[in-house]
């Protein structure tokens, strides 16, 4: 696979001392990543890093993008499977599956490793710490998978006890859960649950302790650690 690098991320990171912080990344209607500026209740769009976005995950210092047919790192782009994917973060870079191809692969600066595991049914959210953690859906419900990725091991099979739509998984084992009206944030200490303020379409991590949620009314942060719901801008494309 053949790296190269998209200007505007490395722009974004070069004048990252001149502007407001960067708060996060979202996937707009248009299919682009684009940079959040500011606090988390009073953001503002930034630039576009990055057209052509299929799905995305994003923290303080990674940014994991899949566009038709390559997967960009922190600028760098790979090659990669055709098609929609599953992105999460990982204790140590990101992780991604290929849904048109079934495979898993760990994501760092040095490209694109294919993981030794498969699983049966529709992967809902993915993250990587130690083991690989993977939501599938099957006709019984949401299973919770620990997968060893040292030789695909299946460790950990729990069916959840809870409906949701889309979901969110974080490497320190939070998870973030959506159906139609309610939002789900369930921790070691328990659930929280959120009313959503309209249908949500999708979730994706958005930066450090933020979901970006997308709902008909338009975009919205989540800060996981309080359960706040703000607003965002609406962005012409």
């Amino acid at each position: 696979m053949k790296p190269a690098v998209f200007v505007l991320f490395a722009a974004m990171a070069a004048a990252a001392e001149v502007q407001e912080p960067r708060a996060g990344v979202v996937l707009d209607a248009a299919g682009n990543a684009r940079e959040m500026l500011g606090a988390a209740a009073a953001m503002v769009p930034g630039d576009v890093l990055l057209s052509g976005v299929r799905a995305l995950a994003a923290s303080s210092k990674i940014l994991i993008c899949k566009t038709d047919s390559s997967v960009a790192f922190n600028g760098v782009v790979f090659d990669a499977p055709q098609g929609n994917a599953v992105l999460g973060l990982a204790s140590e870079g990101a992780v991604a599956w290929f849904s048109g191809t079934r495979q898993f692969a760990r994501v760092t600066e040095l490209g694109l490793e294919m993981l030794p595991a498969t699983v049966d049914g529709e992967v809902m959210a993915v993250t990587l710490a130690g083991s690989l953690r993977v939501l599938v859906k099957r006709d019984d419900g949401v299973h919770d998978l620990s997968i060893r990725i040292a030789d695909g091991a299946t460790e950990r099979d729990a069916r959840l006890d809870l409906e949701f739509s889309a979901a969110v998984l974080f490497p320190d084992g939070t998870a973030v859960f959506s159906t139609e009206s309610t939002l789900t944030v369930r921790t070691a200490a328990g659930d929280r649950t959120i009313g959503a303020p309209s249908a949500v379409s999708a979730v994706s991590m958005m930066g450090d302790d933020l979901v970006n949620v997308r709902a008909a009314t338009g975009s919205l942060a989540l800060r996981v650690s309080s359960g706040t719901l703000s607003a965002l801008p609406e962005v012409n494309p």
